[in-house]
């Protein structure tokens, strides 16, 4: 229930920012992300956002952190009539973790008179959907477990106009968040997992903009 509210709340968020816009921005961006609870991973975003006007911005945004880690085990081999040389590689364990974040953005952008970039700030609330999985090859063990809960994100960055509707921009963010799972415990009480996702992160992407709300 709670992430139904949630999605419904950044669903008029983008609808109130449609209807306020004076121009939609579309926006591309990859990076990396180290949570606590998992080592560093590649993080992506999408993201649409209206501009109120030259300093404010309303948007939403889908997202992807992706990390796999991987036991491996080489096993070279010489063939001793023709000499050829071989590499056999065995996995014996295989682990992932895959969250979703979906955001309600907020940018304030700080123009400077002359300055070739315009530094910003940035907020976003939201949910997290995450997914760990793993496989024991030697136990022949394996489960993928999910996990969900709020999520948010703050930075700061530079945006770097290069076109008349395009433009480089980069940021350094902090995310906060620690999708859960509920649990029966073996002694009977109500039990929650959490995977602790807050950590640094940093994203460089692509802006385009110019398109009209009508």
């Amino acid at each position: 229930m709670k992430r139904l509210l949630v999605i419904g709340l950044i669903l008029a968020v983008s609808f109130a920012g449609t209807a306020m816009a004076k121009e939609t921005v579309l926006s591309f961006e990859v990076g990396a992300l180290n949570p606590k609870a998992v080592e560093s991973g590649v993080n992506f975003r999408l993201g649409s956002s209206w501009q109120l006007d030259e300093r404010v911005e309303f948007g939403a945004s889908l997202g992807l952190f992706r990390k796999s880690t991987t036991d491996e085990e080489t096993v070279h081999y010489k063939d001793p009539v023709t000499g050829a040389e071989f590499d056999s590689v065995f996995t014996n364990f295989e682990s992932s973790v895959t969250m979703i974040p979906v955001m309600a953005n907020l940018m304030l952008k700080i123009p400077i008179e002359d300055a070739p970039i315009i530094p910003f700030l940035t907020g976003s609330i939201g949910y997290n959907f995450l997914w760990h999985s793993f496989d024991n090859y030697e136990s022949k063990e394996g489960e993928t477990n999910f996990y969900s809960g709020f999520g948010y994100t703050i930075g700061a960055g530079v945006i770097y106009p290069f076109g008349t509707n395009s433009a480089l921009f980069g940021q350094v963010m902090y995310n906060g968040g620690s999708p859960s799972r509920s649990e029966d415990s073996a002694i009977g009480l109500p039990t929650r997992t959490e995977i602790d996702m807050s950590g640094i992160g940093f994203m460089i992407g692509l802006r385009f903009h110019g398109w009209k709300d009508y």
